[in-house]
């Protein structure tokens, strides 16, 4: 499917209207930004709105990904490491669940019985609410994730940019412990294209469309914005895949919190830890 047809230019200006409000407070009275169509600009100058707003993704990706740990002194660290090796970010998750302990619990029941006793000359009679023993199995479930960057095939010496572990404790009346568990599992995106938009030592972004090309066209037809778009769908595609994956696994494991006793059957905290 084409960017064209995934293009929704009613969201879009929505998004950059309220942009423009939102910039619009900050800046000088005089100064006030504009819909490219809405201003009289030279053909040339369509190239130079690509070069612009893609800059602007490029920075911001970059910005995303020094708040993830990899900032200019790391990143300079491993490109020069890496040589003319490609550069991948790669996202591993897993859960490991361990028995704790087997606990016997007393469930109350929607029926009482009365016993009655005689003492002394007198009877007392005795109403006893009627009980179930269930047995819980308790286990003690680890959540852990990394975020890494690596160069070539070189998996086993990549640089660990963010790791955690956490845990959270899953009741269950049976003792299987398989669906608590998540196979390790690996979220891969490639780097290279993003890295060689940046300027390493300032770390500033430099695409720019290349306008003497044969394959460029127009300034949205060429080989640099496909590269650029293509880019963006891979980001967007693997943020997807760890949320849809993570969550989704995790909401498994949630949902295997089976207490006996209703006060204990609150949620277990399988969905926050990931946020740890």
């Amino acid at each position: 499917m084409s960017s064209v047809v995934n293009f929704n230019h009613v969201s879009f200006q929505r998004k950059v209207n309220d942009a423009l409000t939102a910039v619009e407070r900050t800046l000088e009275l005089e100064r006030s930004p504009r819909l490219a169509e809405e201003v009289d600009h030279t053909y040339g100058a369509k190239y130079e709105l690509v070069d612009l707003t893609t800059n602007a993704a490029i920075i911001a990706y970059m910005t995303c990904l020094e708040k993830l740990g990899l900032n200019g002194l790391i990143l300079g660290s491993i490109v020069e490491g890496a040589g003319d090796k490609p550069l991948t970010l790669r996202f591993d998750v897993s859960t490991t669940p361990t028995f704790t302990k087997e606990v016997k619990v007393k469930v109350p029941m929607d029926r009482s019985y009365e016993q009655t006793e005689e003492t002394a000359g007198s009877t007392v009679t005795k109403v006893f609410k009627a009980v179930r023993q269930v047995t819980e199995f308790h286990y003690d479930v680890e959540l852990e994730w990394s975020l890494s960057i690596y160069s070539g095939t070189s998996v086993d010496e990549r640089t660990v940019l963010m790791s955690n572990k956490s845990s959270s404790v899953i009741v269950k009346q049976a003792m299987e412990s398989s669906r608590l568990r998540i196979s390790p599992r690996s979220y891969e995106l490639p780097l290279t294209w993003l890295l060689k938009q940046v300027n390493l030592d300032d770390m500033a972004s430099q695409f720019m469309v290349d306008t003497s090309r044969e394959s460029t066209k127009t300034p949205r037809r060429n080989d640099d914005v496909d590269r650029a778009i293509d880019f963006s769908r891979r980001l967007s595609s693997w943020i997807g895949q760890i949320r849809t994956g993570l969550y989704g696994s995790l909401a498994r494991i949630e949902g295997q919190h089976d207490p006996a006793l209703e006060k204990d059957r609150q949620r277990s905290y399988m969905s926050d830890m990931s946020r740890r």
